[in-house]
């Protein structure tokens, strides 16, 4: 018997080669899986603005959910502009959307377009902000208790000696919006409730970062008897934090506080600017604002109120939280 020569086996090898790779090349492409949701448009309509770090974690949550089921989102921004809200959520409506999600800062602005929806069998749903009209209507809320948010900062301030009685207290927000009115008035329930008499300083700071900035300098550099500064809102704990610093404050010389997780928040955290702040976990309520507005149109199911665990963040713990901020999650 002759040897095989090594050009032969070479050849068989490169012949083995070839053809294995045309088979792969040319094999049938798997089926494709079509994805639960497509088809359907959920809108989103909000009054938070694009360059709102706050609402950049709330459009992720929707965004991500929308891409597993296959939905198409569509998040309106109408930055502290009620009749721009409300005329987002009524082109919604006229565009045909399946499902609509509203942030319900005003409690009347938006009573004829949720009928109007539910008319035309629009699912529909409130997050971050609800009117309890609503939900004893059926609409679901997704989003913790304002008001008890509220409570909960004001508990944590108490519990750790950061308020006393007869401090001046100054509370930064759109005074007018329902996130800002509920929770200031858990935060001074908790107050009287545990007999501390504060002065209040009620300042408005609009929905604008720069503007909100701006006025809380100003009132802080002209109110040196200022004690305690509370931010209602991401950007006013935030700006809230930075105002102090550029005043020339040292660290806890005012003792700030309020909610959300921004980032120069959480350097005031780590820095000593900012004692605490509530985590509002607004990745959920826009992820599961989806899931609700899917289950209603898809299979006649009113998931019920959706309430997330909220959390004091302070220097003791910002550490474990700090990487799912930097992923837009938290």
């Amino acid at each position: 018997m002759e040897k095989i020569s090594v050009k032969c086996i070479a050849l068989v090898l490169i012949v083995a080669i070839v053809v294995g790779a045309v088979v792969w090349y040319v094999k049938p492409a798997p089926p494709s899986v079509e994805l639960p949701g497509k088809g359907l448009r959920f809108d989103f309509v909000t009054n938070g603005s694009p360059g709102d770090p706050y609402w950049a974690v709330v459009k992720k949550g929707v965004d991500d959910a929308a891409a597993l089921l296959g939905v198409e989102a569509h998040f309106h921004f109408a930055p502290g502009d009620i009749p721009k809200q409300v005329q987002d959520f009524e082109e919604a409506i006229a565009a045909g959307a399946d499902g609509i999600c509203c942030c319900v800062v005003d409690l009347e602005a938006f009573d004829d377009c949720f009928q109007e929806a539910i008319d035309k069998g629009i699912a529909v749903a409130q997050f971050i902000c609800a009117d309890e009209e609503w939900i004893e209507k059926g609409v679901p809320y997704i989003g913790f208790s304002l008001y008890e948010s509220g409570r909960l900062l004001a508990q944590y301030f108490v519990e750790h000696g950061l308020i006393k009685d007869g401090d001046d207290v100054l509370i930064s927000a759109e005074v007018w919006a329902t996130y800002a009115v509920d929770r200031r008035e858990g935060f001074l329930d908790v107050l009287n409730e545990t007999g501390i008499t504060v002065n209040v300083h009620l300042l408005e700071t609009t929905d604008d970062m720069a503007t909100a900035e701006k006025r809380i300098t100003e009132f802080l550099a002209a109110h040196p008897e200022i004690d305690v500064a509370i931010g209602c809102g991401g950007i006013t704990t935030e700006r809230t934090t930075v105002s102090v610093q550029s005043i020339g404050k040292q660290p806890g010389e005012i003792k700030v506080g309020g909610f959300d997780l921004l980032p120069e928040t959480v350097e005031g955290i780590k820095n000593g600017y900012c004692q605490v702040s509530v985590m509002g976990q607004q990745y959920l309520n826009g992820f599961y604002a989806v899931l609700s507005l899917y289950h209603q149109v898809k299979y006649e199911f009113k998931m019920p109120n959706i309430s997330f665990g909220w959390a004091c963040v302070d220097s003791t713990n910002v550490a474990e939280v700090e990487k799912y901020i930097e992923q837009h999650i938290k």
